[in-house]
């Protein structure tokens, strides 16, 4: 019972794209696959940038379980045999929400995620359908 007042009070996960993207929702799959670095294109043929915030932070943690579907280690495992096999890199990390928002403002084909939907300007929010 007492975890029940956090979930009311946590905020809502916004998934972020540079404002040139064509694309205005994604589903949980997809965007898992994007962030497990397995599609490297968007539909229109740009390559996606992904950008993330440190694995020890909650809301990267809450990211995956609610929008990935994972569970991040799942996810960073993934990531690490990419990098040790030498066949793909990682998301970039960022240190915070304002961070997130100039990298995904200023790089095209960027995607990421923020804790708030206020002062989203100069990128796009995708819906994400479960």
């Amino acid at each position: 019972m007492l975890w029940l007042p956090a979930q009311i009070i946590s905020a809502e996960t916004v998934v972020v794209v540079n404002p040139q993207i064509q694309i205005e929702h994604i589903n949980s799959k997809s965007l898992g696959r994007i962030y497990a670095m397995q599609v490297k294109h968007w539909p229109d043929g740009q390559p996606i940038k992904v950008f993330t915030y440190s694995t020890q932070k909650e809301m990267y943690r809450d990211f995956v379980i609610s929008e990935i579907k994972m569970q991040p280690h799942q996810l960073e495992r993934l990531w690490n045999r990419l990098i040790f096999t030498g066949t793909g890199r990682a998301p970039v990390v960022v240190g915070n929400e304002q961070e997130m928002l100039e990298k995904i403002r200023m790089t095209p084909g960027a995607i990421g995620y923020v804790e708030t939907k206020g002062s989203l300007s100069g990128v796009k929010s995708l819906k994400v359908e479960k």
